[in-house]
């Protein structure tokens, strides 16, 4: 059965696949137009199969803040975010309902927390995590905390990272020094060994995700033609990749 919602655009994008070309237009909040008008704050990805030539009008009309009226066959509840699927593109609408403006404009307060290991941290609702800055390694590093955010559980990987700074520079050799390009030594460098690779990289970010896991970013200079590299740690503190990025 059909059911009309009614949000708030946060983000549209076009994707494309076997079956073509899909506008995805992100939504939130949103409520169901049906009596008692249910509210929802979770993320509701609404998607409509379309040519590429419209999904670009669309998407060039479209502004984040406004709000849209979609009909679409359900909303399907896959935890972190709903999906829908619609047979039209979605419309702006000038007037959406009180309880909706009124959501929307909560969600439009910065929501920040001052932790006691990562300091500030400022809530990135697009992104879905929080963001701040943290000391690792002696270089002050971007800091990205998944949501959900468990900061107790981030605290602890955040204490393995910290302490497996070795491991990490073990797998950047292990797996990236034979793929170190051959423009390194045609600008006039020496021979890239183990030692001169971990002299050119440096943590730039890192992200926590809410299973205990973690993903450092690293800068490399030129030693990948401009590429950067990223190790990634598992809960249990195990280095299992090491690539470039």
């Amino acid at each position: 059965m059909a059911v009309v919602i009614e949000g708030i655009l946060e983000s549209v994008a076009g994707v494309g696949g076997r079956d073509g070309t899909s506008l995805v237009v992100t939504l939130v909040p949103w409520e169901k137009q049906t009596l008692g008008r249910t509210l929802s704050t979770k993320k509701l990805a609404v998607i409509v199969a379309m040519s590429d030539a419209k999904v670009r009008a669309w998407m060039a009309k479209a502004k984040v803040g406004d709000a849209y009226r979609a009909t679409i066959g359900r909303a399907v509840d896959h935890g972190e975010f709903c999906r829908g699927v619609a047979a039209r593109a979605p419309t702006k609408i000038t007037k959406p309902s009180v309880a909706l403006a009124a959501a929307a404009a909560a969600r439009a307060q910065p929501v920040v927390v001052v932790h006691e290991t990562f300091g500030r941290l400022v809530l990135d609702r697009t992104l879905d995590c929080y963001d701040g800055t943290i000391e690792l390694w002696g270089v002050t590093v971007k800091l990205a905390l998944d949501e959900p955010a468990d900061f107790a559980r981030a605290a602890k990987a955040f204490v393995r990272v910290a302490a497996k700074r070795a491991a990490h520079d073990k797998a950047i050799v292990k797996e990236l020094l034979e793929h170190v390009y051959d423009s390194w030594e045609e600008a006039g460098n020496p021979p890239c060994d183990g030692p001169t690779l971990l002299e050119h990289v440096t943590p730039e970010s890192l992200s926590l995700s809410p299973n205990g896991g973690a993903t450092i970013f690293w800068t490399a200079g030129m030693l990948f033609g401009g590429h950067g590299i990223m190790t990634s740690m598992t809960p249990t503190g195990a280095i299992d990749r090491a690539e470039m990025c």
